[in-house]
Order: structure tokens, then C-alpha cells, then sequence
């Protein structure tokens, strides 16, 4: 998608690897011109920087294929399990809240694969991720995978850019122009993920 938005004014988009903590301040650092991985629309973050909002997602526990723990939501079936998640996200907080109501164990990773791994390997029983990194795995990983339960609330994907910077106008225009023209649709059936989440 980043390069696909760069062409619409003219430009290539470069990938700069950063974990996912420092991707606002590397952003505010000018280490990057715009942060587009899979990083959700906060009030917290907003305060940092602009942001065009450009796909939905839904948050889902992801367990092994046939939910052999019999994961059912944010509730009792948790009760002893072994739940990771990518480290720094709002996801981690949520789940941060939860054990203090319902007593499980608690493994955070540097990035969502990380994760997912430890399921996939049997060393965690659920992973709080969203629907868009599910069907990622799911097609990586074919029969290994489910997901227990989907959350009803929505969560915002953005791309970041510095506040004041002109390169916010081309990222809307260009967010707009893919949406119109289709592409992002496209790339939403080429990597599995739900199209009515890019509409």
C-alpha cells in the first residue's frame, strides 16, 4: 500500500524497519517521512502527529486451529491461559487491564509474528491481535490457525505524518484516489483481508 500511495503524487516509498514503540518518535525525529504499519488512530498518538485514516479492523483472539482451549472472549475460558501479544500496543494495555479481573498469563513480543509464533508452537494459548494480521497468518500458516472470537468494536488504521508537513494533503489525496480507483480494494482480496474493511 505505501508504494501504491507514493505513486499517486509522484513519489517511491522507502521501508525503514522500526520497532513498533519508536515508530512516532523516529516519525517526530524525522528519521521517516510517514508511518504506515498497521498502526491504529488514537487520541494519544493524534497529539503527536496528523494522521489519515485509511482501513478498519476489528480486534480477534487468534488460538490454534480447533480452539482446543475453548477461548470463547474476554471472560472466564481466559482463566489460566497463556495470552501474548505485540509488545507497546493498545492491545497490550487492554490486556494489562483485563488480568485484573480474570487471572492469566501474560507474554508480550516485539512484533505481532512473534507472537502469533508462540501459538502456532503451542507455547501460548491466544494472541490478541486484528482481523487484517489474522488472515496474514492464516495464509502463511494454512490450517493452523482460528480465530475464537471477534470483537464487536472497530479500531481506525492511519498513516502518520508529521504535523504541519504538506505531505499530510498528499496522503489524503492519495487515500481518496486509492479507494476511488479501486487499488486498494485489490490489495485488500490479494492479501485476504476483508474488503469492506478498506471502503
Amino acid at each position: 500500500m505505501a508504494s501504491a500511495l507514493a505513486k499517486t503524487f509522484g513519489a517511491t516509498a522507502k521501508p525503514l524497519k522500526t520497532a513498533f514503540p519508536g515508530l512516532i518518535p523516529a516519525l517526530n525525529a524525522k528519521k521517516c517521512n510517514a508511518v504506515i504499519s498497521g498502526i491504529f488512530v488514537t487520541p494519544d498518538r493524534l497529539k503527536q502527529a496528523g494522521a489519515v485514516r485509511y482501513m478498519e479492523s476489528h480486534r480477534v483472539f487468534v488460538v490454534r486451529a480447533g480452539n482446543p482451549k475453548h477461548v470463547t472472549g474476554p471472560n472466564a475460558s481466559l482463566q489460566g491461559l497463556n495470552v501474548v501479544v505485540q509488545a507497546g500496543t493498545k492491545y497490550e494495555e487492554y490486556l494489562k487491564k483485563l488480568q485484573k479481573t480474570i487471572d492469566f498469563n501474560l507474554q508480550s513480543y516485539p512484533g505481532d509474528n512473534d507472537a502469533v509464533a508462540q501459538v502456532i508452537l503451542g507455547r501460548a494459548d491466544v494472541d490478541l491481535t486484528q482481523d487484517t494480521s489474522f488472515a496474514f497468518q492464516a495464509k502463511a500458516h494454512p490450517g493452523k490457525l482460528a480465530v475464537a472470537y471477534t470483537f464487536p468494536a472497530k479500531d481506525t488504521f492511519g498513516v502518520y505524518f508529521r504535523k504541519g508537513d504538506a505531505l499530510g494533503g498528499q496522503l489524503r489525496a492519495g487515500v481518496a484516489k486509492l479507494k476511488a480507483n479501486g487499488i486498494l480494494s485489490r490489495l485488500a482480496v490479494k492479501y485476504k483481508i476483508p474488503v469492506r474493511n478498506v471502503k
